[in-house]
């Protein structure tokens, strides 16, 4: 009976292990091609939103050459695909715009848009700690205007910064990994959250309500069918212009809200976005509801304000109000404090520390390490 058991542990932790390198080889292989398609195609941003293209991508790509090699019975277990698509989901924002692809240029930012006019050289340049920024002139014009020819990037000059940052890049994500350690058991126990951005590659993964059934879904087929040719036309239109397009992305209506106070909900824009239109689907009637209960409000809001002569300004890079960002800023902070006290009594009784009336924990393993963690 030991003997069984240690070869299923050793079992475990070689599935476990090979799942890692391919994880970590499909992350390296993203890293690499992310870049390319954002900043030499600037085709569609793959490494974009919590459900990146890129990584749903590769679960298919995995799919597919299991479905292969179940032919010869060398199909991989379901669970070591999934672990390397959780991977992948955290790998794919990394080298676009969850971090490289802001991060980069603002380290050479302050610098390249610095002009006598905004005097920043001297209010704001002096503030800046040097080591966590690239101040060189020739190498800040380099990043946003193109290498010479002939002449190399200057790393020596970058090194330092980035090493810096990606420090803080990975504390971020300690913090984070702590976060859902910490918040597992109330969000997927107590209050029953449903996850829906992990419904998708479950289902795929066979580890649904039914496995395999969604394969055999004509509804699904169907769906998948007209987002996929919408999405196809419009892409080919890119590269063979006399093709006609299907225009989803962005319907103006401001034409029809031009006089006061009406104006003030412009910019007003219908998007046909099949990503979100799934993802409602998947999600509680009581939150949907609530997104365009909200989203209204925002709207009267908005009216009210125009009617009452109050300046509507707009945050930076994005068609929202200032005063509803900070709306949202507020909800969000609410939010986490309120998760944070829903969750003290499972912190207490699985932190391992023996609290005063603390029940028993049911925790495989004690939070201590997430909460030490998380707080260093």
């Amino acid at each position: 009976m030991v003997a069984k058991l240690h070869l299923q542990a050793k079992m475990q932790a070689h599935s476990f292990g090979r799942a890692t390198l391919l994880g970590l080889g499909a992350s390296l292989l993203l890293a690499l091609l992310t870049p390319y398609s954002d900043l030499v195609l600037q085709g569609t941003w793959v490494g974009l939103t919590a459900f990146p293209i890129s990584a749903f991508f590769v679960l298919c790509a995995l799919l597919g050459l299991n479905a292969v090699l179940a032919l010869w019975s060398k199909a991989l277990p379901l669970q070591e695909l999934l672990v390397v698509y959780v991977m992948v989901l955290v790998a794919a924002g990394i080298p676009s715009f969850g971090w490289t692809g802001l991060l980069i240029p603002y380290l050479a930012g302050p610098f390249y848009f610095a002009t006598p006019e905004n005097n920043w050289a001297e209010i704001l340049h002096p503030h800046l700690p040097r080591f966590l920024f690239v101040s060189d002139r020739e190498a800040v014009v380099w990043l946003y205007e193109g290498l010479p020819q002939g002449v190399s990037i200057p790393w020596h000059l970058w090194i330092i910064p980035l090493t810096y940052w990606t420090l803080l890049g990975i504390s971020v994500c300690v913090v984070f990994f702590c976060l859902s350690a910490l918040l597992r058991k109330p969000w997927g126990e107590q209050e029953r959250l449903v996850f829906p951005l992990m419904h998708l590659p479950l289902e795929m993964a066979g580890f649904g309500s039914s496995p395999q059934s969604l394969f055999r879904s004509r509804l699904m087929w169907i769906g998948s069918f007209v987002a996929f040719s919408v999405h196809t036309l419009n892409g080919l239109r890119y590269h063979v212009p006399w093709l006609p397009s299907l225009n989803v992305h962005l319907i103006s209506l401001d034409g029809l809200f031009t006089d006061r106070p009406w104006r003030a909900i412009t910019p007003f824009w219908v998007r046909i976005l099949f990503s979100i239109i799934g993802l409602a689907y998947l999600l509680p009637l009581e939150v949907s509801f609530s997104l365009w209960a909200w989203y209204f409000l925002f709207l009267a809001q908005q009216v009210l304000a125009d009617w009452w002569g109050i300046p509507l300004r707009n945050v930076q890079a994005y068609p929202v109000k200032d005063f509803v960002a900070h709306q949202m800023f507020g909800g969000i902070l609410v939010y986490a404090l309120y998760n944070f006290w829903a969750a003290r009594e499972h912190w207490r009784t699985s932190s391992g520390v023996p609290w005063a009336g603390a029940k028993r924990t049911t925790e495989a393993k004690p939070c201590r390490f997430p909460l030490l963690s998380g707080a260093l």
